[in-house]
C-alpha cells in the first residue's frame, strides 16, 4: 500500500473524479471528512403498531410511553436533528381538545399553546384524524438523545385517544450537518 499525500485533489473542468469499479473511498477510517453544510448525516426511525389505545383525560402533558420514543447519538455536537412523526389516527370527542407535543429528553422541545391540536364542539360529535408533528433541534452533545411525543386533553374532561387502536405510529430523526 502507498500513500499519497496532497493539498488539494482537483480536476479538469467538465470531469469528474471517479473511483475505480470494485474499489472503496474509506472517508472514515483515517481523519476526519467535512461535509458541507445540509449534508444528511445519518436517519433512524421506527414503525409502531399498538394492540390498544394510548388514551387520558390528562389536562397536562403525559407521554406516550417507551415504545413510542427513538434514540440517535449525533456525530458532531452542533447537528441539527430533524425529528418527524406521523400517527395514523388519533380521536376527540365533543367539546374536548387534544394535543401532541414532540419532547427531547422527556421534554418539550417547544411548549405552544397550542402543537398539533383537535377541537369539537356539538353534541355527540367525535372526530378521528391523523397528525403529523415536525420540529428541529440542535443536538447539544454527541451523547444518545431520545425523542418522544407526549399529549393532553383540554375540554370537557372527555377520554381522548393520543392513538386509536388499530393505527400505527412512525417517528423518523435525521441528523443534518451544520
Amino acid at each position: 500500500m502507498s500513500t499519497l499525500e496532497l493539498k488539494e485533489l482537483s480536476h479538469p473542468s467538465g470531469e469528474v473524479i471517479k473511483i475505480a469499479a470494485g474499489k472503496t473511498l474509506d472517508l472514515k477510517s483515517q481523519g476526519t471528512t467535512t461535509l458541507p453544510t445540509g449534508s444528511v448525516l445519518q436517519v433512524v426511525s421506527n414503525y409502531h403498531a399498538p394492540s390498544g389505545h394510548i388514551e387520558g383525560t390528562n389536562t397536562s402533558l403525559v407521554s406516550m410511553g417507551t415504545a413510542f420514543e427513538l434514540s440517535i447519538t449525533p456525530k458532531f455536537s452542533n447537528s441539527l436533528i430533524l425529528i418527524d412523526v406521523l400517527i395514523s389516527m388519533a380521536h376527540v370527542v365533543s367539546g374536548t381538545g387534544l394535543m401532541h407535543t414532540i419532547t427531547k429528553a422527556g421534554t418539550p422541545i417547544n411548549t405552544p399553546t397550542y402543537g398539533s391540536y383537535f377541537y369539537i364542539t356539538g353534541s355527540s360529535v367525535s372526530m378521528y384524524g391523523p397528525v403529523s408533528l415536525q420540529e428541529s433541534s440542535v443536538a447539544g452533545s454527541t451523547s444518545a438523545i431520545t425523542y418522544g411525543v407526549s399529549f393532553r386533553v383540554d375540554g370537557n374532561g372527555s377520554n381522548c385517544r393520543a392513538l386509536h387502536n388499530g393505527g400505527s405510529y412512525h417517528i423518523k430523526l435525521t441528523e443534518v450537518a451544520q
